[in-house]
């Protein structure tokens, strides 16, 4: 067999754990009711970057937002803000910013398979497993097999982007 298996029952293990983590990652990430989360937790995120943008922008040509300017019309009014409302926005945009470091986590996460597959693995390490150091060397291990098992099996039918990957770190 292969260099580091010396016997089928270990290959017949490491294709369970492969196939173990493929289909947790599957079901937690890739059902029907996880993709329903993620559409829902990123339309939230959405909505709150584009308040920052607007924030920031006003904040960067010290304007009250409108479309028209922000786009770019030269004949769109410009109405200048204050100084308290310069302040009150960079206030607004410390605290938004602040609040979606780990929202900005989230959905990075929800977009990434092998992640995905990591989280899974890590799982079923840590529920059915060894416990020790090498808990995380075989996540990532597990991972990167599942990720390759994903592509496989997915083939033709993924749900990755033309050309690119879901996020990127992922192989």
């Amino acid at each position: 067999m292969l260099g580091f298996i010396d016997s089928d029952s270990e290959f017949v293990r490491l294709a369970a754990w492969l196939l173990g983590t493929w289909g947790l990652g599957y079901v937690l990430f890739r059902s029907f009711w996880a993709r329903e989360f993620a559409f829902w937790y990123q339309s939230r995120h959405t909505r709150q970057m584009q308040q920052i943008g607007v924030l920031r922008w006003e904040l960067e040509h010290n304007l009250i937002w409108n479309e028209a300017l922000a786009q770019g019309d030269d004949h769109a009014a410009r109405r200048e803000l204050t100084s308290e409302q310069r302040e009150a926005r960079r206030t607004e945009l410390n605290r938004l910013a602040r609040g979606t470091v780990f929202q900005r986590a989230v959905t990075f996460l929800l977009a990434c398979r092998f992640c995905h597959n990591f989280w899974s693995a890590l799982v079923l390490l840590i529920v059915f497993g060894p416990h020790g150091l090498e808990t995380l060397p075989l996540a990532i291990a597990y991972a990167a097999g599942a990720r390759v098992l994903d592509r496989v099996i997915a083939g033709s039918t993924s749900t990755t982007p033309k050309g690119g990957r879901s996020c990127p770190d992922c192989m």
